[in-house]
């Protein structure tokens, strides 16, 4: 028998306990089991034993959870110890970044959103990829209606004649809104059949530019009810920030950045030109110097740049790692620091302490050197 401790204290005992513990709304968040069934903790409350738990999601501010739980093979939502019972089978759900609730079930009349606790009045013939904006007030979704296919994206609908097209790389990429929440961009087939492409969408109007995550692609096929085709993916790649796709194509024409590098640093759009971090250079073509690019500032050129981005979430503080002619050195806060290293390792902010941090090796030794935001 396993004990959950929580501040050396044991709590009720299971035969394990799946996936990791988390703080939700000051209370540790876990799912224990017994003879095969899942039971839902929060503090000192136990929710079940359920037939199945999945698609456990966490809001940003971290005061609010939900769930899918199966009992029978009927699901509901398990929302802040609440158990949510929707009129009919639970089909998805999401998760805003303070607590926000969507879900969609399948009822007499076809398929329901509810956002916020509010029923919208239209039923559907199917419902995809339900994304709540990063305020918390707008909706958007793929959804068929009348045999035809449409993004849903607050109070706008923008038709797609062939379906959708996601991609996966790390996450799904499927329906992304702008950190304002004033912008939508997804993907078209472009076609139809087995070879049909993707074609970038904003608010309705095609880009001239892919605006899809980088790196090596493998394409799958989503067939929908009745087996008829109606989207297709493309998985691999690196992962990107589903925000800064949108700046990106928000920018499309006016910025040097691209998909693959591009970041959000606070409200400013930030990426590396030149040579991607961990890409070895084709040493068949002249070296290319690498820029970073920090909304409308720039910084460089560098030898190389020689690690990701990284960012305190408030964006006021950042740094980078980069190659010199002199050796390797850190960018933080735009400033090149003076001390040199052979090679630099694992670099990342650690936000509580005010520092960017990074082990070095130099002359034969290793070093965790520690460098605070503002200072060299």
């Amino acid at each position: 028998m396993d004990h959950l401790y929580v501040n050396g204290v044991p709590g009720p005992g299971f035969s394990g306990f799946s996936g990791d513990f988390s703080l939700v709304h000051g209370a540790v968040f876990a799912t224990g089991f017994t003879n095969d069934k899942p039971t839902v903790l929060h503090g000192a409350k136990q929710f079940g034993p359920y037939d199945s738990v999945s698609y456990e999601k966490i809001s940003e501010d971290r005061q609010h959870y939900a769930m899918r739980v199966t009992n029978q093979k009927v699901s509901h939502l398990l929302y802040d110890d609440t158990l949510i019972e929707p009129k009919g089978n639970l089909l998805g759900f999401d998760l805003g970044p303070q607590g926000e609730l969507a879900y969609t079930y399948k009822g007499d009349g076809g398929i329901k959103v509810v956002f916020n606790g509010q029923e919208f009045p239209d039923s559907y013939q199917s419902v995809d990829y339900v994304t709540i904006s990063p305020d918390g007030k707008k909706l958007a979704f793929w959804a068929t209606k009348n045999s035809r296919w449409m993004l849903i994206a607050g109070d706008k609908a923008y038709p797609s004649a062939s379906g959708f097209f996601i991609y996966i790389a790390g996450d799904r990429y499927a329906v992304m809104w702008s950190r304002d929440s004033e912008h939508v961009l997804y993907y078209v087939r472009n076609g139809r059949g087995r070879t049909a492409g993707a074609t970038a969408m904003l608010d309705g109007t095609a880009l001239r530019n892919a605006h899809a995550p980088g790196g090596f692609m493998v394409m799958g096929i989503i067939q929908c009810e009745g087996g008829e085709i109606c989207g297709e993916q493309m998985m691999g790649g690196s992962s990107v920030e589903p925000e800064a796709l949108v700046e990106t194509a928000l920018q499309e024409g006016k910025t040097a950045c691209v998909t693959e590098s591009s970041v959000m640093i606070g409200a400013k759009l930030s990426c590396i030109v030149g040579p991607p971090p961990g890409r070895e250079a084709d040493k068949n073509k002249a070296p290319q110097p690498s820029r970073v690019i920090f909304g409308e500032k720039e910084e460089g050129p560098y030898k190389r740049v020689r690690s990701a981005l990284s960012a305190t979430k408030d964006g006021n503080h950042y740094g980078y790692v980069v190659e010199t002619e002199q050796g390797w050195q850190v960018v933080v806060d735009g400033i090149l620091r003076a001390h040199v290293y052979e090679e630099i390792y694992r670099a990342y902010i650690n936000e509580s302490e005010g520092t960017y941090e990074f082990l070095a090796s130099k002359g034969g030794n290793l070093y965790h050197v520690v460098q605070p935001f503002g200072a060299d």
